[in-house]
C-alpha cells in the first residue's frame, strides 16, 4: 500500500507546523508587552515583581519563537526551554486558579506538549 503522505511531503508538514508554532510564540511574546497591565494582574501575588515576570516571559516567548521558527541553531534547546516555562505557567500559575484558569491551563497544557515534540523533532540542538 502506497504512503498517504510521501517523505518530502512530511518533511514540508513538519517544517510549517515548526515556523508556526515559533511564530505564535513570537506573537504571545510581543503581546507580553503589549498587554503588560493586564498580565501583570495575572501573576499569583506570591512572585515578587509581577512586571519582571511578565517581562522576562515575554522575551522568552520571544527568542525561543524566533529560534524554533528559524530552525537554525538550538532548536531542541530552545524548545525544551519553552517547554520549562510552559510547565512553570501551567504548574504555578493555572493549577492553582482552577477551575477558573481552565481554558488558559488547557492551552499551556497543549503547548507545552507540542513544545516536547517539536524538541524530540529538531535535529540541532
Amino acid at each position: 500500500m502506497k504512503e498517504l503522505i510521501s517523505k518530502a511531503d512530511s518533511q514540508n508538514f513538519n517544517a510549517f507546523g515548526r515556523m508556526l508554532f515559533g511564530l505564535i510564540f513570537v506573537v504571545f511574546g510581543v503581546n507580553h508587552f503589549l498587554l503588560m497591565s493586564v498580565l501583570v494582574g495575572v501573576v499569583p501575588s506570591y512572585f515578587p515583581a509581577p512586571q519582571f515576570w511578565v517581562a522576562l516571559t515575554g522575551v522568552v516567548f520571544i527568542v525561543a519563537g524566533l529560534g524554533i521558527a528559524a530552525n537554525k541553531m538550538h532548536t531542541r534547546t530552545l524548545a525544551l526551554v519553552l517547554a520549562a516555562q510552559l510547565a512553570v505557567l501551567v504548574l504555578l500559575v493555572q493549577l492553582p486558579g482552577l477551575p477558573g484558569t481552565m481554558p488558559q491551563f488547557l492551552k499551556d497544557l497543549g503547548l507545552f506538549a507540542a513544545a516536547l515534540m517539536v524538541a524530540h523533532h529538531s535535529k540541532n540542538s
